[in-house]
């Protein structure tokens, strides 16, 4: 239960309270949520938060508040009863500032930070380095009373340890300054506070720098710009700790590209480093710290604010670091619907800027992409401001549309799977930016194949296909790359009694044709002359059929290597697709090991199916030690396993548990056979038995 008489203690301003407790004993728990006393640094549960209390923990020795008043909620609930707590206290004049010498680095920050300072305050800091140095100040957290003239609340910064030295700096304001530089080997800092309105704040965090060493911290504020170690490229001296901060306009993120690192190597990189971190300061969330000569991949903030470390010891060292912000736009799409903006959305997008969007779905979907906003410079064709919309995944796609001014096109729907957007902007007028979203649409008819690798079968497949249908599978790959194609089941509308095709197939090379086919007769395997190949299906409305299947893989034009093939192995992440062993419907080769592992969306399960299955047959004791199958319920080869299949007896239809599958194919040195010919779809499955465990869980809870 809750004490139902809350109250603070209070003592008259602008004296403190120094509280202790002989006795505290609480019921025990890791987060403290049955029996607690939590404790407030002011006159209610909505001033900072000290602590929250239970155990054996004592709170503070003394516990000293920055305020006149602590506020104590105590609560316990129905069960177990433990001794509880005593607390005494006293009054104490307040004590802030600090006088900090023989220290190279470190931080500051107001009375009750980061909650609300207290009223009439004067806090005196000091802070003294080696000579030779001087203080570099950066600032974390600036959130004062806001006036004009800095004499109600304010923080003022002298160029010396002494009241009397030059100041460098008077902040009454919630601004974001840069860092503060000192000429001197110290700084004098004053903090004053009126009666009257409060605020969060300053949080400082300060290093020793060297005099004349460019490039040790800093404050960047620009959209795009470079961050380097002191004396880069040439080598960082000893003994450094610098801090950077980027911070770029509210709504933005930044993309931060280290392009160059040479910066003493360790296991832990605990010598000399760089840290990254998500934020505007030291104890913002951790992406990472580098060292060694690795370059780490680009990071995108999830703020506008960035901050960084650098430190070297007193021992070996390198060149240190070079690397580059700009601000973050664009990037790649692959969930089923989702949401495209300018940078800085709603607010003007920035100058010189080129923001690439694509959006990836699976093949046999369409894109249909609709503009809520649109305020962009305008000019009669669109060549100074633009948002460009392709039917493709380059930048040499059919063009849908060019976009500018504020009206706001129709929606704008692709032929295949992909759609490739560009932003672009002038050094010039800017505008409000755009706002789009895309929603897809599953067809399963035709689309565009940029992998080295994959399957492609008719809609519908394995079971009859649908009349009038017109789908294009259009397999676009590297243009160093050539297509090998191969058809592995195959079963289409016979030809008439003139040989001509209702129901077809045609392949082009790039733009010639290679061939029509129909009836049951497989097409011949293809290796294109071009990184282009193109499928065309075309349906009637009369006859159909179990449709086809086919697989490619891709060979290098100069050398003649294939550098990817699905035909043994690989991780597989499309929702749906075929999988067959090497060389199929001819024969497998000897001693071949292929391990698949297919991998659909969460939450989903995978139905198999095989049509064709001939490997060699298991031994006397009905054993496949031989030619097998592995398949397993999971992603590793100790998964649960599903079966080890044989023979040629086609293996029953199943589903997974989850939603990956592990599938090993071996063969040994003697007999080969046609191997097997299988196609799987991601499902979902098996609701009753979730429904019910979850059911189970809840009565197990209950009672």
């Amino acid at each position: 239960m809750g004490c139902p008489n809350q109250s603070p203690t209070i003592t008259p301003p602008p004296q403190v309270i120094e509280a202790r407790f002989p006795v505290f004993e609480l019921e025990p728990h890791p987060d403290c949520v049955y029996d607690f006393l939590q404790i407030h640094d002011g006159s209610s549960a909505s001033a900072h938060q000290i602590g929250k209390y239970c155990n054996t923990t004592v709170p503070g020795n003394p516990l000293t508040s920055t305020h006149n008043l602590l506020y104590f909620w105590f609560v316990s609930n129905a069960q177990n009863n433990y001794k509880g707590f005593q607390v005494v206290w006293q009054t104490a004049d307040p004590v802030c500032g600090e006088s900090i010498t023989h220290k190279t680095y470190g931080d500051i920050n107001s009375p009750g930070y980061p909650g609300n300072y207290p009223a009439n305050r004067d806090c005196y800091w000091t802070i003294e380095v080696e000579a030779g140095f001087v203080v570099q100040l950066m600032f974390g957290t600036l959130a004062l009373e806001t006036h004009d003239n800095c004499t109600y609340d304010f923080l003022e910064i002298r160029n010396g340890l002494l009241e009397t030295n030059s100041i460098l700096a008077r902040y009454c304001s919630s601004l974001s300054p840069p860092p503060l530089l000192s000429t001197a080997p110290g700084v004098w800092i004053y903090f004053h506070t009126d009666p009257y309105v409060s605020d969060a704040g300053f949080h400082i965090t300060w290093s020793q720098q060297p005099v004349g060493i460019a490039g040790c911290g800093g404050y960047h504020d620009n959209d795009d710009g470079v961050v380097i170690s002191p004396n880069y490229p040439n080598p960082y001296l000893n003994n450094q700790e610098c801090y950077y901060q980027i911070h770029i306009g509210v709504g933005g993120n930044i993309l931060f590209i280290i392009t160059n690192m040479d910066i003493e190597d360790h296991e832990d990189c605990s010598w000399d480093y760089l840290e990254l971190r998500d934020g505007l300061d030291e104890n913002s969330l951790l992406v990472g710290r580098f060292c060694g000569q690795t370059i780490p991949p680009p990071f995108t903030s999830t703020t506008n604010d960035l901050w960084m470390k650098f430190r070297s010891d007193e021992a070996q060292g390198g060149s240190g670091f070079r690397a580059t912000y700009t601000v973050a736009c664009g990037g790649m799409f692959t969930a089923p619907n989702g949401q495209l903006q300018s940078p800085y959305y709603p607010l003007t997008y920035p100058a010189n800027k080129d923001c690439f969007y694509e959006i990836r779905q699976e093949p046999g979907n369409f894109i249909m992409l609709m503009f809520d906003d649109v305020e962009i410079e305008e000019e009669a064709d669109c060549n100074y401001d633009y948002i460009e919309v392709r039917d493709g995944s380059t930048s040499d796609a059919a063009l849908l549309s060019k976009i500018c001014g504020s009206t706001i096109p129709a929606p704008i729907m692709s032929t295949h799977n992909y759609m490739w957007i560009h932003f672009a902007s002038d050094p010039y007028t800017g505008g409000g930016g755009f706002q789009a979203t895309y929603t897809t649409e599953y067809t399963g008819c035709g689309g565009l194949y940029t992998t080295p690798s994959g399957s492609i079968q008719s809609p519908n497949h394995p079971t009859p296909y649908p009349h009038g249908a017109n789908c294009s599978y259009y397999i676009s790959v590297h243009p160093t790359l050539l297509v090998n194609l191969r058809f592995l089941s195959f079963a289409l509308e016979q030809p008439d009694t003139d040989g001509n095709c209702g129901d077809f197939v045609e392949i082009f090379d790039d733009q010639v044709s290679l061939g029509r086919y129909c009836g049951t007769i497989f097409p011949p395997d293809i290796l294109s002359t071009s990184y282009k190949v193109t499928i065309f299906f075309s349906t009637g409305q009369t006859i159909n059929n179990d449709g086809f299947a086919a697989a490619y893989s891709t060979v290098n034009a100069s050398t003649g290597i294939v550098m990817s093939s699905v035909s043994c192995g690989g991780h597989i992440t499309s929702n749906q697709g075929y999988i067959s062993s090497p060389n199929y419907p001819s024969n497998y080769d000897d001693v071949r090991e292929c391990v698949w592992v297919v991998t659909v969306e969460t939450s989903l399960q995978i139905r198999v199916n095989f049509s064709d299955f001939s490997l060699e047959s298991p031994n006397p004791e009905g054993v496949c030690d031989a030619d097998y199958l592995d398949v397993r319920n999971g992603g590793y080869d100790d998964s649960a396993l599903i079966g080890t299949y044989c023979g040629t007896s086609i293996p029953s239809y199943f589903v997974t548990h989850g939603n990956q599958m592990f599938m090993k194919f071996s063969t040994n040195q003697k007999n080969n056979f046609r191997g097997f010919l299988m196609d799987y779809d991601a499902a979902i499955t098996g609701l009753l038995n979730v429904v019910n465990i979850v059911y189970y869980i809840i009565l197990f809870v209950t009672e």
